[in-house]
């Protein structure tokens, strides 16, 4: 059981503004009470200076990124230099502050990094087996023409994958192209796809994430996601008819009109999911439901195939256990209060993490599942975890990085604001 200690009242300046403020001792998130005021003119200009030195590190990324086209890994090993230099030498944090701001910062986004692991994993092993392209031709039998088709692989396909923690791009784009989408347009369509859902994505491992460096409560938090997310989906459908292809007939109203209200109703359908069976699977939820609407739609025939069984079997697997411990009391409350690890670095912050209630377990389990069902010989196998770790190890960095640099800035304006008296 970690202790946490009372700290008294706080005085926090945001921008121009001094708050007071209060550290709760239960979970140290700041509330506001009494009273707003302003400060003196040279309080004022030191207060505002800064606050846009905290701003600076996302400005100096975004020149990089805009003018000098910096890749995202170097942008964040960038991000975190120039984040430690701003915190050493302006706001005079001292190393040790920076160091456990580092460590609090990779220990938050932990989850998040095995998700994304375990999601390249199993994606590589559906890959180089042929059970997505098996996936995809036998969801395509009940499809009727080519528009509808591109419809289903982008919205339908695309957040189910990508919800149920499998790298879409890889899977998406290859089949767009085969169903007559140009390259660039395949590569596009890919990730708008499920790009209006992203914080509900990847077996809502976001979401758990943002939760743990803001304290806000996860099922709040997801439904102001999933609002936030509405518009965002309908905006992407829209984005999506610049890169489909001209459907047999032309454009007309009630083709644009389908693809928007495909885009309203994965983020209709995702609010619904997250509220009624929790965050982790809505988007799996949504891409279903398009899936299936497009079978309907269309021939509304689907051929059963044992063989197809072995290939959904993670998908079904991962599906199952997260609607059990998101839907059945006691599970829930044994995975979301008591199988928990608590860790407190700095006093602002306390990590929890939830081990069966996120999704990176059932990805690493389904992984397992598809290697013994699809009898993988240990040569591939080895190839398969190889494969995924040369293509994972980018990832872990890039968001280590990003998420340190921003702890960084926070522990060292945490450090500064409790020593500011008004």
């Amino acid at each position: 059981m970690v202790t946490q200690k009372y700290l008294g009242p706080k005085s926090l300046a945001i921008g121009p503004i001094f708050v007071n403020t209060t550290i709760l001792p239960n979970n140290f998130q700041y509330l506001a009470v009494v009273k707003f005021h302003k400060p003196s003119g040279r309080v004022f200009a030191v207060e505002m200076s800064s606050f846009v030195v905290s701003w600076s590190p996302v400005i100096f990324l975004t020149i990089l990124a805009v003018f000098f086209g910096t890749s995202a890994f170097q942008l964040s090993i960038y991000g975190l230099l120039f984040s430690m230099a701003v915190s050493v030498f302006y706001f005079n944090t001292p190393l040790w502050a920076i160091f456990l701001a580092a460590i609090d910062g990779s220990l938050t986004t932990f989850p998040l990094l095995l998700v994304i692991m375990a999601g390249i994993f199993l994606s590589s092993l559906l890959i180089l087996t042929g059970s997505i392209s098996r996936i995809v031709q036998w969801f395509e039998q009940g499809v009727g023409d080519a528009f509808r088709r591109n419809l289903l692989i982008t919205f339908g396909l695309g957040n189910f994958m990508e919800g149920s923690g499998v790298i879409a791009e890889p899977v998406v784009a290859p089949m767009l192209k085969e169903s007559g989408v140009s390259a660039h347009g395949s590569a596009a369509l890919s990730i708008v796809g499920y790009a209006g859902l992203m914080t509900l994505e990847l077996g809502g491992i976001i979401v758990t994430v943002l939760a743990m460096v803001t304290g806000l409560p996860i099922d709040e938090l997801g439904v102001a996601s999933a609002w936030l997310s509405i518009p965002a989906t309908i905006t992407m459908a829209i984005c999506a008819i610049t890169f489909l292809p001209r459907p047999a007939g032309g454009w007309n109203v009630g083709k644009f009109m389908l693809v928007v209200t495909v885009g309203a109703v994965l983020g209709f359908v995702s609010l619904a999911a997250v509220v009624t069976i929790g965050v982790p699977m809505s988007a799996v939820v949504a891409g279903s439901l398009i899936i299936l609407a497009f079978t309907v739609l269309g021939s509304g025939k689907l051929q059963f195939d044992p063989e197809i069984i072995k290939d959904m079997a993670p998908f079904i697997f991962m599906l199952s256990c997260m609607l059990c411990v998101n839907t059945v009391p006691y599970l829930y409350q044994l995975t979301y209060e008591k199988l928990i690890v608590k860790i407190s670095l700095i006093p602002i912050h306390t990590i929890t993490f939830r081990p069966f209630f996120s999704a990176y377990i059932y990805l690493f389990l389904a992984f397992v599942i598809s290697t013994i069902l699809l009898r993988i010989s240990g040569e591939m196998f080895v190839t398969i975890v190889r494969n995924g770790l040369n293509k994972a190890w980018r990832s872990p960095d890039r968001l280590w990085s990003r998420l340190t640099s921003r702890r960084v800035i926070a522990i060292c304006n945490y450090l500064r604001l409790s020593a500011i008296k008004e």
